[in-house]
Formats: structure tokens, sequence, C-alpha cells
């Protein structure tokens, strides 16, 4: 299956891989809710909440122009996922120089909820790196 189309067929333009991936990263924030109750009930921190709504926005944006072959969908993608790397990449580097493994939560299996919601972050850390490669691989001019 070819990663250019006709405008018009998004679902061809982008592929399944791209949906997978983006399916990912929108699960990590799914399971951000469980996780924050789980942790602190029901207080919650208003400006976090804020943080995490502003990103879902940037990546939606971004991604829904991505595939509709907007000018902006590129930039606004790669800029979100370059971020979400790069936050995943320093946490698994600072969690190692501390000490812990690269992949330390999974090995906690005594508490489900987190143990459900690292893999999750594990998975949208390869899931965004695997985009980054992606989009830049095809670069910008494939996506107008």
């Amino acid at each position: 299956m070819s990663s250019r189309a006709a405008p018009g067929l998004p679902s061809q333009v982008i592929g399944p891989d791209l949906v997978v991936g983006a399916l990912c990263v929108v699960a990590n924030y799914a399971a951000q809710v469980p996780y924050a109750l789980h942790l602190y009930g029901t207080r919650y921190d208003r400006a976090g909440v804020a943080v995490l709504a502003l990103t879902l926005v940037w990546f939606l944006a971004g991604f829904l122009l991505l595939v509709r072959r907007s000018p902006l969908g590129y930039p606004l993608t790669l800029s979100f996922l370059v971020v979400d790397f790069g936050f995943y990449l320093f946490n698994i580097v600072n969690s190692s120089v501390h000490g812990f493994g690269p992949l330390y939560h999974l090995s906690r299996l005594g508490d489900p909820v987190l143990w459900t919601v690292f893999l999750v972050g594990y998975v949208n850390f390869v899931a965004a790196g695997y985009l980054i490669w992606r989009l830049l691989r095809q670069g910008p001019a494939a996506w107008r």
C-alpha cells in the first residue's frame, strides 16, 4: 500500500501504521485518568490538567491537519512528537542515572494499575519515536 494517495483519501495518505501510532498517543492520555485517580483520588492539580489538555489538543490538531494535508499539520505533529519522545527519553535516562533500569516500572508487578499505565507510557515512547522517523523519512512535501 502506497503512503501517497490522491487528496481526499486521508486513510490511504497516512497509512495504518500512523493510525496505530496516533492511537498509542491517545491511549497514553486516556491512561492518565485512572493513573491520577489511583494515586490522588479526586484531588487533582488544575495546572496539570491544563497542561495535559493543551498538549492533547496540540497533538490532535496537528494530526488532524496532517491527515487533511494542511501545511500546519506536519510541523505541529512533528513538534509534539519530538517533545513527547524527549519527555519520555529524559525520564528513562534520569531514572537510569539514579539506579533504576530503563524499564524499572515494568518489573513492579504489585500494582496492576501503575504497571498498565507505565506499559502504555513505554508503548507511547516507542510509537512517538516511530512516528518521528516516519514523518522525517517522508519529509514535509509528502504531507501537502
